[in-house]
């Protein structure tokens, strides 16, 4: 859960200079709690937030590290001497050493859990429970899945059917209690009825962008008509396990957009609604939202027959792709989930000890305790997953205009669409509607304010307005330089456009909605602009750049079959001598609680970093800061989960609606009162909504040696650390600046490391005579005396020759770059190394492993003598975390069996590193010599790089590039961008080898 980047942490500001790594941590809150150093040693009932003992002076929890007497307990981290107050001392009587010392023959109650492993849980308040009426309608704040589909121009038949397969996939994942919602867009928003015997949808039209000049507000952003005047929210979203079928049949029923210049004739009102529909059809909507049976619900309306003018006037007129108008129309329609039945009900959410000796958790915190400890209410977890062919193009929010379109290249149609240009004045204005619109005609930092007031996670988790115009100005000055001619307009996007998404971004995290993002084209989509949405909200982007290799169901389905933790609270406590200073990733600042932080949503693998700095967080550091005492730290993560429960009716249903079961993640069992009154006999209970508190303690070591601090760093703790970084300083000088930077960090790495290996045995007068002393020396880049250290300049040179880092090249996708930031920003320390710098594993046959973690050289194909491998591997598997390979060299004799049988050795590798990931990787197997064998060798990063126009993408490059971009990875970047070194100072074309030396002359020239 917790990996710090030094096991050994320096003693003192000076040593940590001195060390020339960073002192942070990386942190996993979800993490699954398999290992056995997180479990208590016996099992026991998980406790309540308020059986557990709290520091009176650090409010950090009672854990494995404290001391505790028969009537006081000393802080682990600030050292405090507590006094357990009556009601707590027959709980904690146990643990006293005076309990320890009496006879074995007394019976011994069960161990507690906050004193026996690195991590427990705890429960706040009462699990909810979500049930089902007789008709199937949940009750309670059922989770939400609402899809929101391109039906637009571009996206044609191809497109439609990979959608069609992954929300297939996404309701076998699903649990049958989840609500699902189904909503496409083109120039009109469409709200399909699933609990329809007939697949039919109401449609709402999009209004076109404003003209250039015109004065935008408010209601610029709005469609001709509220979502929730055409159908009410409760409407839209039908039960997984109620309405499977009917869900299938809207889904089979989605069609492309026909391409009608003008609305089609519409029957006359009698027709269009339903003797079911007209009665709940409010008059506001009349003429302009309407029920209509359609063959392909995605697609309303007849189509016509256009001559060669009104195809050149389509043309002109783009995609129609009004995702914003969509989006913000889908933020303001979701409003409703802040009332029944989408939230718990008062008598339910309160909690119900009262026959419990401890005092009752209340939604307010005790007084002098932080706000942590506070329940939000209990709402709907909601998922937004949007699926896009192109980049939005129509209405309020456009990234690329239709008018400019027509002077460059034409549309294709579907996920190979490509185009180029747009107009300053395509957007509609202010971007601050949408958070006023969304968040009940509030402005956002009062929206903001008002959630984090009442102790709802989700609205609290955002900056301060001045922060985010700051990053909106720098974000507008280094706009992405685009390295495809039809991915001009991607320079050209009006800073009106891109600000809504990051106001809209806002609206969603308040809402505790979680957006994915799922695109597929050939050309950019404009994720430099749309990414605030995943990042703000814990969603995920997926990038495909063909439907022939994507492989978006499979991804779709494991991203929904997981569990995952909503509504976080992140708190990280440390002892005296150092603080918590910077955090990096997908979490937020609460504006008005110090360092507490928000996390919308996160999965098991999703990782943050933080960054300590010694001395008090209230004086700046300075060089005479020491850690006087063993560094501690301590994670509270506060979070909500839906926990699935068996079926049953009656009184069973009543008995399972108190229950409190323990999550997937190996948390202990617990038992609550149950609410018998509740629940009707007929119901059925489907889960519980559980709010829970994880806390985690860990203690590192201390050194005074900064040699030794060296030795003791974890080298993928310090690369996600370091990325982290350098992607905050890509966003605000640029990239140049960032490979700059991370460049002399490891020049200067060097240089303290063979300074402190080759310290002289006694203090030198001046600073000339050191200098000598230390050039006597062979200057050592591998760091061969600390094996810590020694993948460190292999991933920094992986690092900058990777899209990230590296300059674009002709022929890159326009959306690479922003794709593999959001992923490797939330991959662990392990995960971020293999996808930096794959691993290549060489087998004697595919049930024999010769050796593992090779250097990425031809070399290794056919070593040398000298090479120490015992004999010449015919088979390689190189794993690249998005892309696995499999190579049959030319020396591969021929009894060996190709493909890899099935229950070899080696298929069950493959099959173990795609069941831990969160994402499909491509599989493919070849042979040396063939053409599918180039993408392997462009793996080889350790070879001298190609010319760029031999890695333009073509060939096994654009392969790798559509199945490496299921979730994110090297993988891609690795065949396609082989030649972008990424170093300023050596030339494109250049090796591990030179770049090492490179290094080398560098740290020469510091010493000197």
């Amino acid at each position: 859960m917790v990996t710090f980047t030094f096991n050994l942490f320096p003693e003192s500001e000076q040593v940590k200079l001195d060390s020339g790594l960073p002192l942070s941590c990386t942190i996993q809150p979800f993490a699954k709690l398999d290992a056995p150093q997180h479990q208590p040693k016996l099992p026991s009932a998980t406790p309540r937030l308020h059986e557990v003992l709290r520091c009176t002076s650090c409010y950090s929890y009672i854990n494995h590290l404290c001391v505790v007497g028969p009537s006081s307990w000393v802080c682990s981290l600030c050292g405090k001497r507590n006094d357990i107050r009556p009601l707590w001392a027959p709980r904690y009587a146990c643990c006293t050493s005076s309990a320890k010392e009496q006879g074995s023959s007394l019976p011994q109650p069960p161990p507690l859990p906050e004193l026996q492993g690195t991590c427990y849980e705890m429960l706040v308040g009462e699990a909810g429970p979500i049930y089902a009426s007789p008709q199937g309608n949940p009750q309670g704040p059922a989770p939400v899945f609402l899809a929101l589909v391109d039906v637009s121009r571009g996206a044609d038949a191809d497109f439609i059917e990979l959608v069609r397969s992954g929300l297939f996939a996404a309701l076998e994942a699903l649990p049958p209690y989840t609500l699902f919602g189904l909503v496409t867009f083109g120039d009109k928003v469409c709200l399909h009825d699933l609990k329809a015997k007939v697949p039919c949808a109401r449609q709402v039209p999009i209004p076109p962008a404003p003209q250039k000049g015109t004065a935008a507000g408010t209601h610029s952003h709005r469609l001709a008509v509220p979502l929730a005047e055409a159908m009410p929210l409760h409407a839209l979203l039908a039960p997984v396990g109620a309405f499977k079928e009917s869900i299938t049949a809207a889904l089979e029923a989605i069609q492309p957009q026909p391409p009608a210049l003008q609305p089609p004739p519409q029957p006359p009102l009698q027709q269009q609604v339903s003797p079911a529909g007209r009665a709940d059809l409010d008059h506001a909507a009349l003429g302009t939202a309407h029920w209509s049976s359609i063959q392909g619900a995605g697609a309303p309306g007849a189509t016509t027959t256009l001559n060669q003018q009104e195809q050149q006037q389509q043309q002109q007129q783009g995609d129609r792709r009004g995702f914003g108008a969509t989006l913000f129309g889908v933020l303001e329609y979701l409003q409703a989930i802040k009332s029944p039945p989408f939230t718990l009900p008062q008598h339910l959410s309160a909690s119900s000890s009262a026959n419990s000796q401890y005092p009752a958790a209340t939604a307010r915190p005790a007084q002098g305790l932080p706000q942590e400890a506070a329940l939000p209410d209990a709402q709907s977890p909601v998922r937004l997953a949007v699926f896009l062919s192109g980049p939005p193009d129509y209405g309020t929010a456009s990234l690329r205009s239709s008018t400019a379109e027509a002077s460059g290249s034409s549309s294709s149609g579907g996920s190979n669409s490509s185009t180029s240009g747009v107009g300053k004045g395509s957007s509609s204005g202010s971007a601050g509607g949408v958070v006023q619109q969304s968040a009940g005609a509030q402005n956002s930092a009062q929206a903001v304010n008002a959630a984090s007031e009442s102790g709802e996670a989700q609205g609290a988790a955002l900056d301060s307005q001045q922060q985010q115009q700051q990053q909106q100005d720098s974000q507008a000055q280094a706009a992405p330089e685009p390295c495809n001619p039809r991915d001009a307009w991607m320079s050209q996007v009006d800073p009106q456009a891109a600000s809504f998404y990051k106001q809209a971004a806002v609206a969603a995290a308040a809402l505790g909605c979680c957006c994915d993002v799922y695109a597929v084209s050939s050309c950019a989509v404009g994720l430099d602009y749309l990414a605030p949405l995943p990042n703000s909200t814990g969603g995920a982007i997926f990038l495909y750049t063909s439907v022939d290799d994507s492989a978006l169901p499979q991804d779709i389905y494991r991203r929904l079959s997981g569990q995952h933790a909503f509504g976080g609270l992140l708190r990280v406590r440390t002892s005296q001598g150092f603080h918590a200073a910077r955090y990096y990733g997908r979490l937020f600042s609460d504006p008005q609680i110090e360092d507490l932080y928000h996390v919308i949503n996160a999965g098991d693998s999703d990782t943050f970093a933080v960054e300590f700095l010694y001395g008090s967080s209230k004086a700046k550091p300075n060089n005479q800061d020491v850690i006087c005492t063993p560094p501690t730290i301590q994670v509270a993560f506060q979070y909500s989960v839906a926990v699935p429960v068996p079926s049953s009716t009656g009184s069973e249903a009543a008995s399972a609606n108190g229950a409190a079961q323990s999550t997937a993640n190996g948390a202990a069992q617990s038992t609550a009162e149950p609410a018998a009154d509740t629940v009707k006999a007929t119901a059925t209970v489907g889960c519980m909504l559980q709010r829970r508190v994880r806390v985690s303690t860990y203690r590192a070591g201390v050194t005074g040696s900064s040699l030794e601090a060296m030795r003791s760093c974890n080298s993928r703790a310090v690369l996600a650390v370091m990325l982290h970084k350098l992607m905050r300083v890509s966003v605000l000088q640029g990239r140049p600046r960032a490979r700059l930077l991370l460049l002399d960090w490891l020049v200067e790495l060097e240089t303290m490391y063979h300074a402190a290996l080759h310290a002289p045995p006694t203090p030198l007068k001046t600073q000339q005579q050191r200098a000598q002393h230390l050039l006597r020396s062979p200057v050592d880049v591998s760091f061969s005396g600390a094996a810590a250290l020694h993948p460190m300049p292999r991933l920094v040179y992986a690092l900058l020759r990777s899209p990230v880092l590296a300059p674009p090249v002709e022929g890159q996708h326009g959306d690479l770059v922003a794709f593999l930031e959001h992923c490797w920003g939330s991959l662990t320390p392990s995960e971020l190394a293999c996808a930096v710098y794959p691993h290549l594993t060489a087998y004697a046959d595919p049930d024999t492993v010769v050796c593992s973690n090779l250097p990425l050289s031809k070399s290794m194909l056919h070593p040398p003598p000298s090479s120490g491998v015992p004999q010449i591997p015919p088979i390689f598997l190189l794993d690249a975390y998005i892309v696995i390979l499999v190579l049959y060299t030319s020396s591969c004799p021929s009894h060996i069996p190709y493909p890899p049988p099935q229950q070899s050795a080696l298929r069950r590798s493959i099959g173990a590193i795609r069941q831990e990931r969160k994402i499909a990787p491509m599989v493919r197997v070849v042979r040396e010599g063939s053409e599918d064998a180039q993408l392997f060798f462009h793996l080889l990063l350790d070879e001298p790089a190609e010319e760029p126009a031999s890695a333009a993408g073509q060939g096994e490059g654009a392969a790798l590039q559509n199945g490496g971009n299921n979730g994110g990875s090297s993988g891609s970047s690795r065949e396609q961008h082989a030649s972008t070194m990424g170093s300023s100072a050596d030339a494109r074309g250049s090796g591990l080898q030179h770049f090492l030396e490179h290094v080398r002359l560098e740290v020469v020239k510091s010493l000197q």
